[in-house]
């Protein structure tokens, strides 16, 4: 649990299954890399499983995943988060100018 970084519902589908994304952080990708908190890796060293389960199950599994992760918080998902969201500001910010 100290490498998993989100736990989210990606998909709901007609015939009742739901797909759910854990995205954790790859060690393997990141050799070289020192595991130190003060260390700023980028988003490309966060892999992630898709998983598809029926939607009540996966709507638990998330539930109790993202529940762990509240109550025992490690410095890659802090770090994943802060990533996201600097991520989403480069996004919002990006304009094209005047035309």
């Amino acid at each position: 649990m100290d490498c998993v970084g989100a736990c989210d519902l990606t998909d709901t589908k007609s015939s009742s299954r739901s797909t759910f994304r854990l995205v954790y952080y790859n060690v393997n990708a990141a050799s070289g890399d020192q595991s130190d908190s003060s260390h700023h890796s980028d988003l490309a060293n966060y892999k992630h499983h898709d998983f598809e389960a029926d939607q009540k199950t996966a709507f638990e599994i998330v539930q109790k995943i993202n529940h762990i992760l509240e109550l025992r918080s490690s410095a890659r998902r802090k770090e994943y988060l802060s990533l996201r969201e600097r991520k989403s500001h480069r996004k919002r910010s990006f304009h094209l100018g005047p035309r």
